[in-house]
């Protein structure tokens, strides 16, 4: 089995990004996704260049901090100039949309200028599995090559009794996503810690898996604990690490 493991919000603060290259440092992590309008880009942009390794992705952003371009039909997504998690309330309009875009084009901007070679895209708070998103996600990708995109989680905690209406919207996005603009994907995705503790009741057949891991989070301590403490092997089984780069 091949396994990416990447690191959600890098440049968030700089205790994350000391975080997480210290564990790429270690071979823990092989990959990342870059926060471009978060408060620490800047420190974490600087650190990447020592990773030549790692891949590094795109982390698109419209649920916290401020955007980078205040545009106006970017309004109902933002409260007293900084983005809120209202997308998920209040739906998708065309203008807002026409907005996100403009607004993830600058966010990859950002990083493109920075000298960042962007390996794949996801998002904070997964917002670009939101099927209305998808056409801003395959925009984006068509204009500035990305091939590579984070799927929709595939794989549930044990006991967790997904509905089947999730499962089914999950395969469908994950088809359009594939197959519009000819996307690379992983397999499977879910959380590192979801993963091992599947691991230890199933044996999975995934070629390729993407296990998602938030370091330095204090929700997630016991993730990280887990990562920096055991081999991969004792934890996962027989498996390979690789990067975005390497689907």
């Amino acid at each position: 089995m091949l396994v990416i493991i990447n690191a959600d919000d890098l440049g968030m603060d700089v205790t994350r990004n000391d975080l997480t290259f210290h564990l790429m440092s270690q071979g823990r992590i092989t990959s990342a996704t870059i926060l471009a309008n978060g408060p620490a880009v800047d420190h974490a942009i600087k650190n990447v260049r020592f990773f030549p390794k790692c891949s590094f992705g795109i982390h698109l952003n419209a649920t916290e901090f401020r955007p980078i371009r205040n545009h106006s039909s970017l309004r109902p997504l933002v409260n007293d100039g900084i983005f809120s998690r209202n997308i998920r309330l209040t739906g998708v309009k065309w203008a807002v949309l026409k907005g996100l875009y403009q607004e993830f084009c600058a966010q990859v901007d950002r990083l493109l200028e920075a000298g960042i070679q962007i390996s794949h895209i996801d998002s904070h708070h997964h917002l670009h599995t939101l099927p209305s998103v998808l056409p801003v996600v395959k925009g984006i990708q068509r204009r500035y090559g990305i091939r590579s995109v984070r799927i929709s989680q595939t794989i549930y905690a044990p006991g967790y009794a997904a509905s089947h209406v999730r499962r089914a919207k999950a395969v469908v996005y994950n088809s359009c996503l594939r197959h519009l603009y000819g996307t690379k994907t992983t397999d499977a995705f879910t959380e590192f810690q979801i993963f091992c503790q599947a691991c230890k009741i199933r044996t999975w057949h995934f070629r390729t898996v993407e296990l998602m891991v938030h370091p330095g989070n204090p929700l997630y301590d016991a993730e990280t604990n887990l990562l920096g403490r055991a081999s991969l092997e004792e934890l996962l089984g027989p498996v390979q690490k690789i990067t975005y780069f390497d689907l």
